[in-house]
């Protein structure tokens, strides 16, 4: 692992699954917390709030209230203090626990040592200490300054009320209206290909008020020398050893009033249940993740934490791209394979729920809708194939086919849109790019086909194939068969560039001329069915990744001779997570330990700074030093990527509806246990260094190596235990690598030859493993195929031939 990490986070501790920093921020410039609607950030120099930021009714430009100065103290944004027999001491930071959704720390002054406090709720900040130590006869008091007038975001179609102490609430009150009446046009964006022929008309939020109140456990009196400057807020003396500052937000005064008496009889009883279900949450309910880096263990631990903090309680379903950002079709749709693979299946199936009741009747799943979740951004349909294609992934690791059969109509409404839009017999689609923003930056023109379009959709028809035939929808599940047969052909043909080894990024729909640009995410990989799009070529694709998009810090967008390079200056030159999937796919398929410690070497590199960004920027090549730089965004489809690259990547682990797939590669250490498969509680413990298979078992028993699926059928029982060893010793003799949809049961395997039944419900193909490259017989009959330099060849499979005998030597 390169040493990136300088002495910018030497003072963060990560012996424990959550991180601690000894001194102020452990070396961190800033920190993020969120936490439903809110989000807040915090200075590593000054210790003062930076960001106030509350997502309520106001339109999505107005998710901004308060804001502090990274570079002095200053100017103060909510800044409490403790008074001590009228001297007030600020709340320092030392042996600071960072929670997800806050931190607790630790301070003393005037004689008197304390433990204090920041935490986020949907609906409020919370700011509270608990005394340690008192000073005979010292009489305390909670302050709070802010800065009115320096900290509030104004804007000019934003009003405000000043803060004054209102007797009914008993706290400091004031208002903050936005107006926003002017009509928003689809038709307006035709100048982005992306949004072009987008027909609505809709007013956002044209006129809220947010109520914004500052309250106590104890008696609250607020005084400021001069109006708009410097506002004073103090408490009555404490009468217990605990006392606690709220900053609530509400959109009318009733219920702005209710919410403070809640959190005036609550605050403390929140706060402690806060943490209390972390704790209850990471230790026992989630797997428990043990690898050799402790940084890596905290992060895989802590990316499931922060998918919750962006999920918004009062909307079932619904996840904020970002933490400071709102709801997003593609964002949102990114976290249900990790919340599965954290044991949350029930969040996940929210998710699908939530994007059918806002499942637009002309344009689908929203690309971005409106704070009351109206449609405002349409996304291309062979995109929102991504729902189908994560529904897949829910089902093969819950079990759950009730929830298809509940969903399956906005399957079967992006099937039947994308099979408008094919392109003559080739099974491929049109439509501009889900990514990036502006297409026309990678010579998109309103004809095109795009690859990462493409291979969401190919995921989407594999996983409507045994979906559509698990629940009955029979005639459905043939169709997408057959579609994707032809689909997978075309993609070869069309979007591979053989001279490359890589993908392009779109190809014209009317004469299939290549577009020459080749992002990172050509192909989202999702399911094991991506694996069918690289079949041909795996170890080109990851040596053309390793070579041209891979840098000490993260992937390129595109490489950068590309002509596409920085074309919009923001995502053609930034670094995108999700593309991870495709670097950790193919770089398993080809063995390289290299992309894989090159992928973990990333993520830790970015959870020392306690972040995961949506996107870095490399335009210099000595940005390292900097560290995470994008204002804490903490985004849904990095937290997801890289938590699912636990299984996929780092245990070798693909996960179908028969069963799930080892692929040894590396040499890390990794325990997984507690992981909820089908409703058995698995431990997962990969050891060994190699890309063979060197000893495979099952609750102490041992299974063939020479086959490396292991079924649901075989997990009984509560619990369940698989060892996977690796090992770089070449096996002699032959094996069966991968059988994605499809049962494999090993009848035989002795002197060179193995042989295996396999049969499924869908079509498709036995990845075959012959080192002497040997005959290969069907049911008896041999069989011609093309072995490769590795010794592989693929066997078809299709429900006709029913259950197949394969020999192998």
């Amino acid at each position: 692992m390169s040493n990136r990490t300088t002495a910018i986070t030497e003072g963060l501790n990560f012996n424990q699954l959550t991180p601690v920093a000894k001194t102020r921020l452990g070396g961190l410039n800033r920190t993020y917390f969120t936490n439903g609607r809110t989000f807040v950030s915090v200075s590593g120099m000054h210790g003062g709030l930076l960001d106030v930021r509350y997502v309520g009714r106001q339109f999505l430009g107005a998710i901004r209230f308060f804001q502090g100065d990274p570079g002095t103290g200053w100017h103060k944004n909510w800044r409490p203090v403790l008074t001590v027999s009228g001297q007030p001491w600020y709340w320092e930071w030392h042996d600071t626990t960072l929670f997800p959704f806050g931190m607790s720390s630790h301070a003393a002054g005037g004689g008197a040592k304390w433990t204090h406090e920041l935490m986020t709720f949907p609906d409020a900040v919370v700011q509270r200490v608990k005394i340690l130590q008192k000073p005979r006869g010292a009489t305390l008091t909670l302050g709070m300054i802010h800065h009115e007038a320096g900290s509030r975001i104004q804007r000019e179609d934003r009003t405000w009320s000043a803060f004054a102490y209102d007797a009914d609430a008993g706290a400091l009150v004031a208002s903050c209206r936005d107006l926003h009446p002017e009509i928003f046009r689809g038709d307006a964006n035709d100048g982005c290909l992306s949004q072009r022929g987008l027909k609505l008309e809709l007013v956002d939020a044209p006129d809220v008020t947010t109520w914004i109140g500052l309250g106590s456990d104890l008696a609250v009196s607020g005084r400021s020398k001069h109006e708009l400057f410097k506002l004073y807020a103090e408490t009555g003396q404490f009468t217990g050893s605990e006392a606690a500052w709220f900053l609530v937000f509400a959109h009318s005064r009733e219920e702005l009033l209710a919410r403070l008496a809640y959190w005036r009889k609550n605050v403390h009883r929140e706060c402690e249940k806060s943490k209390r279900d972390y704790f209850r949450r990471v230790e026992k309910e989630r797997p428990q993740i043990t690898v050799s880096d402790p940084v890596l263990a905290s992060a895989f631990t802590g990316f499931p934490e922060r998918l919750r903090g962006l999920q918004v309680p009062d909307v079932p379903g619904a996840v904020r791209a970002g933490a400071w950002s709102f709801c997003w079709g593609w964002d949102g749709l990114t976290p249900p394979p990790a919340l599965t693979l954290a044991n949350e299946a029930g969040g996940a199936a929210e998710i699908f729920r939530y994007f059918q009741r806002t499942l637009h009747p002309e344009y689908g799943i929203p690309l971005s809708v409106t704070t009351d979740f109206q449609l405002r951004l349409k996304e291309p349909f062979p995109s929102q194939a991504q729902f189908i294609a994560n529904l897949y992934q829910y089902v093969s690791v819950s079990g759950d086919l009730a929830l298809a059969r509940e969903v399956w109509p906005v399957c079967r409404f992006i099937i039947d849109k994308c099979r408008a839009l094919t392109v003559g017999d080739t099974g491929l689609v049109a439509g501009n790019a889900l990514w990036p923003d502006f297409p026309e930056c990678m010579d998109e023109n309103g004809h095109d086909i795009s690859s990462l379009n493409n291979s969401l959709l190919y995921q989407g028809l594999r996983a409507a194939e045994f979906l559509g035939a698990a629940i009955g929808e029979t005639a459905v599940a043939a169709d997408c068969g057959a579609w994707a047969k032809k689909l997978r052909a075309s993609f070869q043909q069309h979007l591979f560039d053989a001279d490359r080894g890589y993908f392009v990024s779109s190809a014209d729909a009317r004469d299939f001329t290549p577009r020459r640009h080749y992002c990172c995410q050509a192909v989202y990989w999702l399911t094991p069915f991506a694996y069918e799009l690289v079949a041909h070529a795996p170890r080109r694709v990851a040596a053309f990744m390793r070579a041209h998009l891979r840098t000490d810090k993260c992937l390129l967008s595109v490489p950068r001779w590309d002509t596409a390079w920085m074309a919009d200056g923001n995502q053609i030159g930034g670094s995108y997570p999700p593309a991870d999937s495709l670097f950790l796919g193919v770089g398993k398929l080809a063995g390289d330990e290299r992309l894989l410690e090159a992928w973990l070497d990333d993520v830790q590199w970015y959870w020392r700074r306690l972040t995961t960004p949506e996107a870095l920027t490399p335009e210099g090549a000595n940005e390292a030093w900097l560290g995470s730089d994008n204002e804490g965004n903490l985004s849904a489809q990095s937290c997801s990527t890289w938590y699912t690259g636990l299984y996929h990547g780092l245990a070798g682990l693909d996960f179908d509806h028969e069963g799930l797939t080892v692929t040894p590669w590396g040499s890390r250490r990794v325990t997984i246990s507690g992981l909820l498969l089908r409703g058995v509680k698995v431990t997962v413990n990969v050891s060994g260094r190699g890309n063979q298979l060197g000893s495979l078992q099952l609750n102490g028993r041992p299974l063939p190596v020479s086959c490396r699926k292991i079924l649901w059928s075989q997990l009984k029982g509560k619990t369940a235990r698989i060892d996977i060893v690796r090992t770089a010793k070449k096996s002699s003799q032959p094996a069966i690598l991968r059988a994605d949809g499809l049962r494999v049961k090993v009848l035989g395997a002795s002197r060179g030859t193995l042989t295996v039944s396999v049969s499924g419900a869908i079509n498709g193909e036995v990845l075959a493993h012959s080192p002497k490259r040997g005959p290969l017989t069907v049911n008896g009959r041999p069989l011609p195929v093309t072995w490769d330099d590795a010794g592989n060849a693929a066997v078809p499979y299709t429900p006709a031939d029913g259950e197949l005998r394969l020999e192998l030597r």
